[in-house]
């Protein structure tokens, strides 16, 4: 909370940091992507691969995370008409979505370690996600795109049904 607060504090004042401590915050934010993997994958090798695919949970909530959530989040999301706020709403519509679509996080395997949580099922959670996402995100974003396409037609045709800018 406190980096947060900070990091809003110097962007709103738009205080720059020196170019040494701005390069070393860079660095360390870079590591924590393969840092995260690395924590995954040792988590990961030490589990018993029949228990963690046979754990129904494990596929209850990946079905949740990697389908039903895009789903009613494309939902809200066209149901909003945000996308007719402003030209570039469309692409930050899709933006949002492709970050709705992504797997959980390696982070949240690493709270699970830190805070003695079972870290092993929040890590079967993730590669089960990550394997998932091979197969959903790209037909969440071709089911996007067809809705999207589908809709711009319909308010080409149908007037009433346009949205109000």
């Amino acid at each position: 909370m406190i980096s947060i607060a900070l990091g809003a504090v110097l962007f709103f004042a738009q205080i720059h940091l020196p170019e040494i401590l701005n390069n070393t915050l860079s660095i360390v934010g870079n590591m924590i992507g393969p840092a995260s993997m690395i924590v995954t994958g040792m988590l990961f090798a030490g589990m018993d691969l029949k228990k963690i695919f046979g754990n129904k949970r494990v596929y209850i909530i990946s079905s949740l995370r990697m389908i039903v959530i895009p789903l009613i989040a494309l939902a809200l999301i066209k149901l909003s008409r945000i996308a007719a706020l402003s030209s570039d709403a469309p692409k930050i519509m899709l933006i949002v979505f492709l970050a709705m679509i992504t797997p959980s996080a390696s982070t949240v395997t690493q709270i699970c370690q830190v805070y003695g949580n079972d870290a092993k099922y929040a890590s079967a959670i993730n590669v089960v996600t990550t394997l998932c996402a091979i197969v959903t995100m790209p037909l969440m974003v071709l089911l996007y795109t067809y809705i999207n396409h589908r809709f711009s037609i319909l308010h080409t045709f149908f007037p009433p049904f346009a949205c109000s800018t």
